[in-house]
């Protein structure tokens, strides 16, 4: 998932996040040691979750994108205010973005325990869409921490980077 200006890319400072499928995963990169993951239901679990995000994501349905989030969810990003905390403030940040923005492709690299109740998941996002000058295009890396809460998995708290542009090429001599 990924949140952030995209000024660079659509000449207007718009934000964003989001998640993807572990069926389009691309490359990201593993940690030193992984962590044990978690089991077959609940990793099913966290992907129809990133499945319905997604969903709501292309339909540019904000209220259900932020009804994943637990009551108190935090949205971290790159965005004039970087902390998003609640429903409501999540809700806004994605129908910002949504007039940029409009499709959602991404991969879920790994989904680990992160304690009895709670996972975490690292991916990778595409984002694209219709800027002021033309196409937009965003990629960069998320993750995600998941509670229970009223039996099911919710998104705690969401942090997405844009990756950095290529370096420049160096002079031909």
């Amino acid at each position: 998932m990924w949140t952030g200006n995209i000024t660079a890319t659509t000449g207007r400072n718009s934000s964003c996040a989001l998640f993807g499928s572990s069926q389009q995963l691309r490359s990201v990169s593993r940690p030193r040691h992984p962590p044990r993951g978690v089991d077959q239901n609940t990793r099913q679990q966290i992907e129809q979750l990133v499945t319905t995000y997604r969903e709501n994501w292309n339909n540019h349905n904000a209220a259900g994108i932020a009804g994943l989030y637990t009551k108190d969810g935090v949205l971290v990003s790159q965005a004039p205010k970087v902390v998003k905390t609640g429903t409501q403030e999540i809700a806004q940040q994605y129908e910002t973005i949504f007039k940029t923005m409009s499709h959602n492709d991404a991969a879920t690299a790994e989904v680990s325990p992160l304690g009895t109740d709670s996972v975490f998941s690292v991916g990778e996002y595409h984002l694209s869409g219709q800027g002021q000058s033309g196409p937009a295009k965003v990629d960069g890396h998320w993750t995600a921490v998941y509670v229970h809460e009223g039996g099911t998995w919710k998104i705690r708290l969401l942090t997405a980077v844009p990756d950095l542009p290529p370096a420049p090429a160096p002079p031909a001599r």
